[in-house]
Parts: C-alpha cells; structure tokens; sequence
C-alpha cells in the first residue's frame, strides 16, 4: 500500500505494536480509485502475528454522511433516507 496516511499511522503506532498492543486508527484515502471505492475507513486490531507478519481489519460502512459537501454524496443520502438504498457494513482483513 503506498498511502502516505497508512505509513504514518504505522510510524506513529510502532511502539504499541513491538509491545503487542492493538492499534485502532482511520485512514483517508489519497488514491483515487481506493477514495472513489471507500473514502475514509477504520482500521481495527492492527497487530503484529507471532510470525511477524502485520494483520489489520478494515473496515467501512456504506453510507452518505449528512454533513458532506459533495453533490454525489448528498445525492446518494437523499436515496437513503428515501429507503432507496440501505447502508451496510464492509470488513477486510488484510
């Protein structure tokens, strides 16, 4: 993953994480296509496994923020508060 914010959450979080501590963050995408897909996600249980490996879940709901500028988004909430569409939840384990 090149996204400059995840480097920065791992930088800030490598204590916690070589002290086998959980991390929980969020992330802004900067990629267009991961922004356009996700926007913002939570990252949760972010770890080191016994054999050294990085595991983190990311997760996302799917939904229209009120507060949103953007006229796609308010479009896609006035769907969804017209029952439309229906928000829902995303995981991923990376």
């Amino acid at each position: 993953m090149k996204e400059s914010g995840f480097k920065k959450i791992y930088e800030k979080s490598k204590t916690k994480l070589k002290n086998n501590l959980e991390v929980e963050s969020s992330l802004d995408f900067e990629d267009t296509n991961f922004y356009n897909a996700l926007g913002s996600v939570d990252i949760k249980q972010m770890k080191f496994r016994k054999n050294g490996d990085l595991e983190l879940l990311v997760t996302d709901v799917y939904d229209f923020n009120k507060n949103s500028k953007s006229k796609l988004v308010q479009t896609g909430r006035k769907l969804q508060e017209q029952g439309k569409i229906k928000p829902y939840f995303k995981c991923i384990m990376l």
